[in-house]
């Protein structure tokens, strides 16, 4: 189903470069949201990226689920 909150953009092509590798690597892109199963709805399976755990919407807007770490600059001057 090609809705946008089923789609994500990915470099390459089915066997080359990121969109490649989620192909190539079905059990760890399931997990991560970059592929969803039939049977699930793609509005509740959140997907794995640099900002952290995102749920797509049917706009194309993003609702985050959790944050990927960012480390307190001040405490590292």
């Amino acid at each position: 189903m090609h809705n946008v909150e089923n789609l994500i953009l990915l470099c390459g092509t089915g066997t080359t470069g990121c969109h490649g590798y989620v192909h190539g690597h079905p059990a760890e892109s399931y997990e991560a949201g970059w592929l969803v199963h039939s049977w699930d709805d793609p509005l509740e399976v959140p997907v794995r990226s640099w900002r952290g755990l995102l749920l797509l919407d049917a706009d194309g807007g993003t609702t985050t689920v959790m944050r990927t770490f960012q480390p307190d600059m001040k405490a590292v001057a």
